[in-house]
């Protein structure tokens, strides 16, 4: 994990001391920016399958680190590959593992498996403007939602035909549209997009016709989206 001070024109690596080499997943708290959780393990096919050590906590904006105790002796922490935190509550985290979904209420003391799964979990994105509303990606099944700040979680696939790797992004300027970017083939990407809060979704069609192959066979492993902070209608692609 690495930390800039200056807009990125200089870097400060914060985890030296960390027993693993895995880095994958990091997220600051919005209602007390001093504190970070970090997840590791290397899940992703095309990456080194590296186990992780659990999750890691900063107190103090990434300067110092301490291994979560609860999440070192949990094989469902093994692959730890995304995190993210009540934005009004520093203390409630939900982590998407290989097993499935995680969630604790008291800053990592402990967890409760809200979700089960024999695929992995491989995204997690709230509704910027509504924590109860979450969404998940699972491999090979679909998009996955809560309602309830992750306490249950339904299937919300209806007009996704099908894929393996899933990622999702949030508008943030209008948080009913959802996009995600479907991994299908070694030849075939698709982008979806739900405008009713993904109960429904439509896929788009290349302007020409041609719909390509965007993630280029490498979309198990190299496959990510972001929505503009400011346009519903835009998303960026990697």
């Amino acid at each position: 994990i690495w930390k800039t001070t200056d807009g990125g024109a200089n870097w400060v690596c914060l985890t030296d001391e960390f027993p693993n080499l895995s880095a994958n997943t990091i997220a600051m708290s919005a209602s007390n920016t001093n504190i970070i959780y970090a997840g590791t393990g290397e899940s992703f096919p095309g990456g080194t399958y590296l186990k992780g050590s659990g999750i890691f906590k900063s107190n103090n904006k990434g300067e110092g680190w301490v291994q979560i105790v609860a999440t070192t002796v949990d094989d469902n922490f093994e692959y730890v590959n995304r995190i993210i935190v009540d934005p009004n509550d520093e203390n409630i985290v939900i982590a998407a593992t290989e097993s499935g979904i995680m969630k604790s209420i008291n800053g990592g003391d402990s967890w409760t498996k809200v979700y089960s799964s024999n695929t992995g979990v491989e995204d997690l994105r709230e509704d910027p403007t509504d924590f109860n509303k979450l969404y998940a990606a699972e491999n090979s099944i679909g998009i996955i939602k809560s309602i309830d700040a992750g306490e249950n979680w339904i299937l919300s696939s209806n007009g996704i035909a099908g894929g393996d790797r899933f990622e999702i992004a949030v508008s943030p300027v209008n948080p009913a549209k959802i996009y995600t970017s479907v991994n299908v083939s070694s030849s075939v990407s698709y982008v979806y997009r739900s405008v009713d809060y993904g109960a429904t979704w439509t896929r788009f069609e290349d302007k020409n016709g041609s719909n390509q192959n965007f993630l280029g066979g490498q979309g198990t492993y190299d496959n990510t989206l972001v929505a503009h902070p400011y346009d519903e209608d835009v998303v960026f692609l990697g």
